[in-house]
Formats: C-alpha cells, structure tokens, sequence
C-alpha cells in the first residue's frame, strides 16, 4: 500500500485506536447476525452505524474502509446463503448502491465533523494572532483552577503588553500593525509550551481604530 495511504489512516486523532478497535467488534457483531438471520432480515442500519461512527471520530479514509468491508461482507453472505434476486447482475447492483450509500454517509458525516471542529476552534481563536481568544483562556483558566483545588499545584498567570504599538498602528497604518501583532503572536507561541494555555486580547486604541488593536497582549496560565 502506498506510503501517502497509509499516512491517512495514521492515528492523527487520539481517539482513532478507542473507536477503531470497539468499531471492529460491533462490525464482526452485525456480520454475524446478518449471517444468522439470512436475506430475510436487512442489517444494512447496523452497518451504517458503524460506518458513522468511524466517520466521525476517525475520518473519511477509515469510514470508507468500513463501508467496502461491509459490503465485502454482504457479498459473501448473499453468496454463501443465496439472494432472492431474479439475475445475478441485480445482485451486484444492488450492493453496489450500498456501497455508493455508504461512502455519501461517510463523506458527510466527516465533512460535518471538519466544519464543527473549524467552529468550535475558531470560537476559541483570535483570527489576527492565531492565539487562544477571552473565551478559549476562561476555559482553559477554569480547568487550571479546578486542577489546583484538586492537586494543590502552583500556576501563575502573565500578561505581556506591546508598548508603543499605537504609534506604529497609528502612523504606519494598520496593515502594518496586523504585520506587528502576527509576528509577537508567532514569537509567543513559539516560546510557550503548547500545553499551556495562551491568550490573546487586542483593544482598541481610540475611536478611529473601530475592531482594530491599540495594545497586544498575551496571558497563560503556568502549572
């Protein structure tokens, strides 16, 4: 199998090998009552929960996988104990479109998956800076206090202020002060820990700068 495919099933998401290894056990679950109970009785649903299931927590790449496995499975099961289908060729169609079915289900349920995680991130995020906005630092600054009142850990929290930077928004226009915030939100992250969590507030410095910053500045919180 080529290198690049086997990068996309690469665990990226943490949760890949917890959902994967109970996935192929419902699988192997819904194979078999689907064997034992013959043509008579359609477990198609019960593929495509586990189909949506993957899809979800470990991609498109790993619910496509499953989908060919599932209809891999009913061929074989429709071979061993016979389809009431009047040609062979009805056979294979029809699993066809659940394959087709499957891949649409498993194409959707990622595509959601990747707008809701891009929402939720960019709720927490400061679109100039890259960093952690006020909501994503209270929640993180929850967490903290919650694991000092538990553990009994120390952790501070700084706050870094860029001076001057009214005068270079100012008298070189903002272009240049977005240029300025970019480069203090890259130095900053790369000089934090990314288990930390890191804030970025910009205010405004008068009335002419409408959403536009008049300071930058940067807290985390430090176990």
């Amino acid at each position: 199998m080529p290198e690049y495919v086997l990068e996309k099933f690469a665990c990226a998401n943490p949760k890949t090998p917890v959902v994967v290894i109970p996935a192929f056990i419902a699988f192997a679950s819904a194979v078999t009552a689907d064997y034992l109970t013959g043509y008579g009785l359609s477990l198609g649903p019960l593929y495509a929960l586990v189909i949506i299931a993957v899809s979800w927590y470990c991609g498109v790449w790993w619910g496509s996988l499953f989908a060919f496995m599932s209809v891999f499975a009913q061929i074989e099961i429709g071979l061993l104990l016979g389809h009431n289908f009047p040609e062979p060729a009805y056979f294979y169609v029809s699993n066809g479109n659940k394959l087709f079915t499957y891949l649409v289900i498993s194409f959707l349920i990622s595509t959601v998956r990747t707008l809701y995680e891009r929402a939720n991130s960019t709720a927490r995020v400061d679109y100039l800076t890259g960093l952690t906005n006020l909501m994503g630092f209270h929640e993180r600054l929850s967490i903290e206090l919650a694991r000092h009142r538990r553990e009994g850990g120390m952790f501070a929290v700084a706050y870094i202020d860029c001076d001057h930077f009214k005068v270079i928004n100012d008298g070189l226009g903002y272009r240049e002060g977005d240029r300025v915030l970019q480069t203090v939100g890259r130095v900053l992250k790369s000089s934090v820990r990314e288990m930390n969590s890191r804030w970025s507030t910009r205010k405004r410095a008068n009335s002419k700068c409408c959403s536009r910053s008049g300071n930058c500045g940067r807290s985390w919180t430090r176990p």
